[in-house]
This record gives structure tokens, C-alpha cells and sequence, in this order.
């Protein structure tokens, strides 16, 4: 694996980590977490395939992340 692989998915790592620890808030329908807050920017999965943060990877979800080195 080289470094630029490492880079990105070190990224996409903490901003799951980041979506993980606020959404529970998001749950709440009087929340300020919805599709205003979370970009909507396009990810590309361990699959090479193209998906979007909020739509395809929060909305109506509760993530769990674990990070293995």
C-alpha cells in the first residue's frame, strides 16, 4: 500500500469517526446535525466505488467505526 492510499484512508477514518461520535445526536428530529451540516462530498469505498457522505453513508444510520493498525 502506498503512501497516498494510506493518507486517504487515514482520512476517511477520522471524518467516520467524527460522523460516529455525533450521530446520536442526529437522531433527533429538533437536531442541528441533518443534510445542512454534513457535506455531501463524494467518497470512493474500499470497493472502488463512488458513494455520497451523506446521502449513501449517514442519513437515517447509526455508524460504528473501529480502527485497526
Amino acid at each position: 500500500m502506498n503512501t497516498v492510499t494510506k493518507f486517504k484512508r487515514t482520512w476517511v477514518a477520522l471524518a467516520l469517526l467524527a460522523v460516529t461520535l455525533i450521530a446520536p445526536a442526529a437522531a433527533s428530529a429538533q437536531s442541528p446535525w441533518g443534510k445542512d451540516y454534513f457535506p455531501n462530498v463524494t467518497l470512493t469505498t474500499q470497493d472502488n466505488r463512488q458513494v455520497k457522505f451523506y446521502d449513501d453513508v449517514l442519513k437515517g444510520k447509526v455508524l460504528v467505526v473501529n480502527f485497526m493498525f
